[in-house]
């Protein structure tokens, strides 16, 4: 329609990865939570495990109309292949996603489609920021106020800091940068810092390919996301150059 902002005027593109087999998890309110007042368009992707591929385009399309409904611009939406980890982290490596959004738990296991082993690994290899919501977030969909941002311990060479600053900036939300220089304090700190609301959105930083590290389940970032009651954005060092 008319009201259909032109590209340009699209601040970046949010990409949301679904199960087919499975409803729309948190990840989605979230996501037009932050692309509505920031500015960006929301895009719908979907890996379908082996035999679900005929059902894709029609539940892609239902979120693509979910999405425009919301009165956020909705991208075209886009079937990937499989394992979806794999196929998710070759789509955004062409660079038109901004940052992904995703849940850490899932109602399911489909043919492996595993959503929190998913989003573990796609954090261990993403070239662009991973939106976290995990089982703590009991208000997903929440307007964010506040923008929390992670420094030092896991912030190097300010990537935290840098994506923190540009979305408090586009959401019209207060900027807060706390110091964090053990792992596990961090993660209360943190935890607590960001509030029950689920109105904050908490940014730390990891490196890329650590995926049986940091960026795997048990390090700060997945803890984090655990625990927090609200969405954690893990930012790759190399996206804040």
């Amino acid at each position: 329609g008319d009201d259909v902002p032109e590209p340009a005027s699209v601040a970046g593109v949010i990409t949301v990865p679904f199960d087919p087999a499975h409803p729309p998890t948190a990840a989605l309110p979230v996501a037009l939570a932050l692309a509505g007042p920031a500015g960006f368009a929301v895009e719908s992707v979907a890996s379908p495990a082996p035999g679900l591929a005929e059902s894709c385009g029609a539940y892609l399309a239902a979120r693509h109309r979910e999405i425009a409904h919301a009165g956020v611009v909705a991208a075209p939406v886009h079937e990937l292949d499989w394992p979806p980890a794999d196929a998710i982290v070759r789509h955004v490596a062409d660079g038109h996603t901004s940052f992904l959004c995703m849940a850490t738990h899932g109602r399911g296991v489909v043919a492996g489609w595993a959503l929190g082993s998913v989003a573990s690994e796609v954090v261990s290899r993403s070239p662009v920021p991973v939106v976290l919501v995990g089982p703590a977030v009991r208000h997903a969909g929440t307007p964010i106020r506040h923008v929390l941002a992670a420094t030092d311990a896991w912030s190097v060479a300010g990537a935290a800091h840098s994506a923190a600053e540009r979305l408090a900036g586009l959401l019209g939300a207060d900027l807060d940068v706390v110091d964090v220089q053990d792992d596990r304090e961090g993660v209360r700190t943190l935890a607590a810092r960001a509030g029950a609301k689920g109105d904050t959105l908490v940014v730390v930083a990891c490196h890329p390919g650590e995926g049986h590290g940091r960026a795997a389940a048990g390090s700060p970032a997945r803890e984090l996301a655990r625990h927090a009651a609200c969405p954690v954005m893990v930012v790759p060092t190399e996206a804040a150059g």
